[in-house]
């Protein structure tokens, strides 16, 4: 039996280590063809393409942005972390973050006790776009919160481009200290290196109050995370996962679907464009 064990262990881990081999190969194809994809935007470019998106969400989604004009600061974060140029029609959709904001923000403000604290994890920091809107969110609402995004990209590795700040690559950092409100808004964030299918298993909550899904998208990751979130979700908590669209992510929305049945929880979706939602999980 311990020879068994020893042979399935031995050949587990040469699977995962083939795995993460081919991963990396396809990671660094992505990175070199980003870097044959040059650009020469500027500001106004992305403030023109800000402005006509944003007049489109008003209208299609006049709810999510009745107050949205009095909220300065979002402005700053949408265009230095959300847009990316040139965009298509579903691409550098920030509706899905400002959806995600007021959710949070309403949660926030119906905390029946303020001296809580409220442990936030999200899968996929990317740029940082939700995990900024989420610390304004806490700001808000002056909540004892602290957000842990987790992403396999480095906090310092230079790999964003055709930014708002540079057409070059730069770093999730460098991008955060442009921001208008730096020192307020990454106050609450604690950006970590991670692989969620390893990693996460190594990290103890006491308890997660909001966690916020936006990572690979396929089962196999999806279903670790859902599970670790399951562990250690608050009775009251909530899981949010960004993509849950049939025609673009199946497994996403299959994975969901499993998670929620076996596990019973309720599901709400949230429509952001024409077919994607953010699929709102809460225990029954």
């Amino acid at each position: 039996m311990n020879i068994l064990k020893i042979f399935l262990s031995a050949k587990f881990s040469l699977v995962r280590r083939l795995y993460y081999l081919v991963n990396n190969i396809y990671f660094n194809k992505f990175l070199a063809l980003k870097k044959l994809s040059k650009h020469n935007f500027k500001e106004k470019d992305f403030e023109e393409f800000y402005e006509k998106r944003l007049q489109y969400y008003k209208n299609e989604y006049f709810k999510t942005y009745k107050n949205f004009d009095q909220k300065i600061k979002l402005k700053d974060i949408i265009l230095k972390t959300a847009i990316t140029l040139p965009a298509s029609k579903l691409s550098s959709n920030f509706n899905y973050g400002i959806i995600l904001y007021n959710y949070l923000l309403n949660i926030l403000q119906n905390l029946n006790d303020k001296n809580k604290v409220f442990n936030i994890l999200e899968i996929g920091t990317a740029r940082g776009f939700s995990a900024l809107l989420m610390s304004d969110a806490i700001n808000e609402t002056n909540t004892k919160a602290k957000i842990l995004s987790i992403d396999v990209i480095d906090h310092n590795k230079d790999f964003f481009q055709n930014t708002y700040i540079s057409n070059s690559k730069v770093s999730r950092k460098k991008i955060f200290e442009t921001l208008d409100k730096k020192d307020e808004l990454t106050k609450n964030i604690i950006c970590m290196k991670g692989d969620t299918y390893s990693d996460l298993s190594k990290i103890i909550f006491n308890k997660i109050d909001f966690m916020f899904i936006d990572g690979e998208h396929n089962q196999k990751f999806l279903e670790r995370e859902l599970e670790y979130g399951d562990k250690y979700l608050d009775l009251n908590g909530v899981i949010v996962v960004d993509d849950y669209s049939e025609s673009i992510f199946p497994e996403v929305v299959k994975t969901v679907q499993t998670f929620k049945e076996q596990n019973k929880y309720d599901l709400t979706l949230s429509k952001y464009c024409e077919d994607n939602h953010l699929a709102i999980l809460s225990r029954k």
